[in-house]
């Protein structure tokens, strides 16, 4: 009788400390993605500002490129109006990246948010490798027919080297931004001011919940 009673009150603390333990883990989870959301309503701020000057910033590129086109001024207004499509590719990205962060913000599971983080996180990326496409557009927006058919070997010569070293620059860093690469300095110098510090601090709370459950 007394082994059964010692047993009951076992059964009994056993019950006690699960529900203790499971309460300890359900704290901690809210704690945790309380901390994540935080961090990421950091960057509405950054974003928002990026879209209304990306919106200014398109419209003076935009006047730029008719103007160039109506005149005839072929290698600035096309320079100009891709300059101004990546840009515009660029801002649709910030407010999706806004979307995602609102969506984090609302999630109620672990598993619902680390997915949204890592969709942000791709997205970054994405937004980053489209934005360096740019950069031959900046070495050609000068040039003219005239000047390449002013005979100047010189000149073409330095244009063309300035626009192929430009070209194939962006050509590589398009292909070498990726994930696979984001232990890198150069990839992580080049992203440190997208958002992509809080991505990563907001992943290493919700890792120490997994954490917190081994520990358990």
């Amino acid at each position: 009788m007394e082994d059964m009673d010692l047993q009951a009150v076992w059964k009994a603390y056993d019950n006690k400390l699960e529900k203790l333990l499971q309460l300890n883990l359900h704290t901690f989870e809210a704690l945790q993605t309380q901390k994540a959301n935080t961090t990421l309503r950091q960057l509405f701020l950054p974003k928002t500002l990026g879209i209304i000057l990306g919106q200014i910033w398109v419209l003076f590129l935009g006047s730029f490129a008719f103007f160039a086109l109506k005149h005839v001024y072929l290698f600035f207004g096309i320079s100009v109006a891709a300059i101004m499509v990546i840009t515009i590719i660029a801002m649709a990205a910030y407010v999706r990246d806004m979307v995602l962060i609102y969506r984090i913000n609302n999630d109620d599971t672990i598993t619902g948010v680390q997915e949204k983080l890592a969709q942000l996180q791709l997205s970054t990326i994405t937004t980053i490798r489209i934005s360096v496409l740019q950069l031959p557009f900046y070495t050609t927006f000068y040039l003219s027919k005239d000047m390449l058919l002013s005979g100047n070997f010189a000149y073409l010569a330095l244009a063309i080297i300035t626009s192929g070293l430009a070209f194939f620059g962006a050509i590589w860093l398009y292909k070498n931004i990726n994930y696979k690469n984001i232990d890198k300095k150069w990839l992580r110098s080049l992203l440190k001011g997208s958002g992509w510090n809080a991505t990563v601090k907001a992943m290493e709370f919700l890792k120490e919940i997994d954490t917190f459950k081994l520990e358990m």
